[in-house]
C-alpha cells in the first residue's frame, strides 16, 4: 500500500503519466487491501481453530483497518469531479484516511510479528523494506520540492520582477 500511495503522490506531478498513475495507485491499493483481508481472515480462522485466541489488540487494529479500507473503496463512488467545489475536501478525506491506514498497517504488522515471533530475520527484512520505501519517499520529496512546495514558501523569479517593477512605478 505505501507503493500505491507513492505512485499517486509522485507520478501525478508528471503530466505525461496522468491516467497511468491512477491505475497503478488503484492496482496497488486494491491488491494491498485484499491481501490484508485474506491474510487477516486466514489468520483469524487459524488462531480461533487451533490456538483458542479470540481477540487481541492486533485483531482490533486489523478490523479497524479493514473498515477504513472499505470506506476508502466506498468513497471512490462519491468522488467529485476535478473541478467540483467540494473536491478539495474529498481529497483531504481520502489522503488523510490513506495515510492513517498505511501507518496503522505498518504498526500492526510489527504487532503481528511480536505475537508470532518468527525469528529476527523476518523483522529485519520487513524493517529494511519499510526503510527503503521511506528513503525513496524522502528522495522523491527532495526531487519534487519545487513542483510541490516552492509556491508556498518562495516567490518565483517572474513574481519578484513583477513586484519590483510595480514598486518602481
Amino acid at each position: 500500500m505505501p507503493i500505491g500511495a507513492m505512485a499517486a503522490r509522485y507520478m501525478r506531478t508528471y503530466q505525461g503519466l496522468d491516467p497511468m498513475w491512477f491505475y497503478i495507485h488503484i492496482g496497488f491499493q486494491t491488491t494491498g487491501y485484499f491481501v490484508g483481508l485474506l491474510g487477516g481472515l486466514g489468520t483469524a480462522i487459524y488462531m480461533a481453530k487451533y490456538t483458542g485466541i479470540r481477540s487481541t489488540q492486533h485483531t482490533m487494529i486489523w478490523l479497524f483497518l479493514f473498515a477504513l479500507g472499505f470506506l476508502q473503496i466506498l468513497a471512490l463512488k462519491e468522488r467529485p469531479d476535478k473541478d467540483h467545489k467540494y473536491r478539495h475536501y474529498w481529497n483531504w478525506y481520502h489522503h488523510t484516511k490513506g495515510y492513517v491506514v498505511i501507518v496503522l498497517s505498518v504498526y500492526n504488522i510489527y504487532k503481528g510479528l511480536a505475537i508470532l515471533q518468527p525469528g529476527s530475520l523476518w523483522k529485519i527484512a520487513y524493517t529494511t523494506i519499510i526503510n527503503l520505501i521511506g528513503l525513496f519517499a524522502i528522495l522523491m520529496e527532495i526531487l519534487q520540492f519545487n513542483k510541490r512546495w516552492a509556491g508556498f514558501c518562495c516567490k518565483k523569479s517572474e513574481d519578484l520582477e513583477d513586484d519590483q517593477t510595480a514598486s518602481n512605478v
